[in-house]
């Protein structure tokens, strides 16, 4: 499968994990809603791992993936900060509705590599 059309599958696993876990008022919810973001992270997690010599020359695999691998922990420990800074203020929907809008802007800023990798 093309990477771009991957990477937009994936990432409706998130958006819809997010989303189920965090309004869906049931224990299924959260099953289900945990049950998409770990499909979503796996295939994230396969991505990264077929994808990343593709993008980056041979020999700036390493460097490529050290950048990566720094900056997501960055995000991360930034994310968390005010993940829990905006649900204890608004709430855990509010997070949730933040979360799946970044998703969706994400995605849809690959539609134009989506176009171009379709027509081929």
């Amino acid at each position: 499968m093309e990477f771009y059309r991957l990477r937009v599958l994936t990432n409706v696993f998130f958006f819809l994990g997010l989303l189920v876990y965090f309004l869906v008022p049931s224990f299924w919810g959260l099953v289900i809603g945990i049950s998409l973001h770990g499909i979503g992270k796996a295939g994230g997690n396969v991505l990264w791992s077929l994808w990343t010599t593709k993008f980056a020359p041979a020999e700036k695999v390493g460097e490529y993936m050290s950048v990566h691998t720094f900056f997501t922990g960055v995000r991360g420990v930034i994310s968390a900060f005010l993940a829990f800074a905006i649900a204890k203020t608004l709430g855990p929907q509010v997070v949730a509705y933040i979360g799946a809008s970044c998703i969706l802007i994400a995605s849809l800023m690959l539609l134009p590599e989506l176009k171009a990798n379709w027509k081929k």
